[in-house]
């Protein structure tokens, strides 16, 4: 379309003012704008929300003029503003400063005010798609969303496969397939951050190939922290730890949708975790059910069911704090956005941020209700495994 605007309007079609590239951090958007620059060979202005705020009245306004008559004199011509919901947030409505709310409409009236063969193209990228003022993004101004998410395990193997091309690999050791499994829910940006800390590890260690052995460790030290090989425990504590550690790989090795996927128990200290078990994801089987989710619920539990049967109730350890933190979560999203106990708390979605309700949604019994079922179905879970006593295993 920038590059052969004719084909398109000799049709009746019209041009797009705008494209809105949104998704999580990390995941291209800024890399996608420049691409398209470079296959359209048009010219390309980058620009940053933030370049519009500041405390001088009339400043940002005046910017985007600027911006606009250069853009038309370099036409045809890509404007690509990066974190665009700094300069498109509906807040800036109800801000206190008329300047804020001058500069967003300045922006609405240059994206209105097109002649309808310009030739320039705004492209925004946004992390942050619902805080965005909806008179901006309305189509007429910003005609298409390109929605940019998290890559999934095939993604993850052709990104890994092209950081890796630039370095020199121990073919031996080195296997992509298990990387693109050992990395579910990295960014680009986070995959060639660990390919890069890898080969940091690699040069240090004074080896001339890339080994599967230090991407290991850059997983490790990204997920966990950093390994204190050295630091002072007991035997004591390495017991208990072990014992933690055993009980959730215990029951991964017996739950029939996780035994697959146990990678990795340690008890090297990394971060603040005194031990770690690690699981891969299977993201070509996970429909997201409610056995899934009561599988990992199980596996959390583990650990504290572990303590509990050998040591008895009062000597269960604070080790289990993310653990717990972890089925809790788990169990509120079953509960109030996935509609899986709708028998018990009804079938409604209820948004939250972290543990505060929207008060003017619920009564006070739903609150109840929601309250109960979370903590029964950690209630029951524990019991189960409990009496279970790990026998069968």
């Amino acid at each position: 379309m920038i590059r052969n605007p004719i084909i398109y309007r000799n049709a009746g079609a019209n041009l797009h003012k705008g494209i809105l590239l949104c998704g999580p951090p990390g995941t291209g958007k800024t890399l996608i704008a420049r691409a398209v620059a470079g296959e359209c060979g048009v010219n390309f202005i980058f620009l940053s929300g933030s370049d519009f705020d500041e405390m001088f009245v009339g400043v940002g306004a005046s910017r985007l003029r600027k911006l606009f008559k250069v853009a038309k004199q370099k036409k045809p011509c890509i404007i690509f503003i990066d974190e665009i919901d700094s300069l498109l947030a509906g807040t800036r409505r109800s801000s206190e400063h008329s300047s804020s709310r001058s500069t967003l409409n300045q922006f609405l009236a240059e994206m209105d005010g097109f002649a309808q063969h310009e030739d320039v193209f705004v492209i925004g990228a946004t992390n942050h798609e619902n805080d965005l003022d909806p008179a901006a993004i309305r189509p007429g101004r910003f005609d298409k969303k390109i929605h940019i998410t998290l890559p999934d395990e095939k993604g993850r193997k052709e990104i890994i496969e092209f950081y890796l091309s630039k370095i020199i690999l121990d073919q031996t050791s080195m296997d992509v397939n298990m990387l693109s499994k050992m990395t579910p829910g990295f960014s680009g940006a986070e995959i060639e951050n660990l390919v890069n800390l890898a080969t940091i590890n690699s040069i240090n260690l004074k080896k001339t190939t890339l080994e599967m052995s230090d991407i290991n460790e850059a997983r490790d030290r990204i997920l966990m922290g950093i390994a204190r090989k050295n630091a002072s425990i007991s035997e004591k504590r390495r017991y208990f730890t072990s014992l933690h550690e055993a009980g959730h790989t215990l029951m991964c090795y017996k739950d029939r949708l996780c035994r697959k996927t146990l990678q990795k128990v340690t008890i090297i200290p990394r971060g603040s975790a005194e031990g770690v078990t690690l699981f891969l994801t299977n993201e070509e089987e996970e429909m997201g059910a409610k056995s899934e989710f009561l599988s990992r619920i199980d596996i959390a539990m583990g650990g504290h069911v572990a303590e509990e049967l050998i040591y008895g109730n009062d000597h269960v350890t604070a080790g289990c704090s993310s653990d717990l933190d972890m089925a809790t979560s788990i169990s509120q999203n079953m509960v109030k956005k996935y509609g899986m106990y709708g028998d018990t708390v009804g079938f409604a979605y209820v948004q939250d941020e972290g543990y505060f309700y929207e008060e003017d949604k619920l009564s006070n019994k739903h609150k109840q209700d929601i309250d109960n079922t979370i903590k029964q179905i950690l209630k029951v879970i524990n019991s189960f495994l409990i009496n279970l006593n790990f026998i069968y295993l």
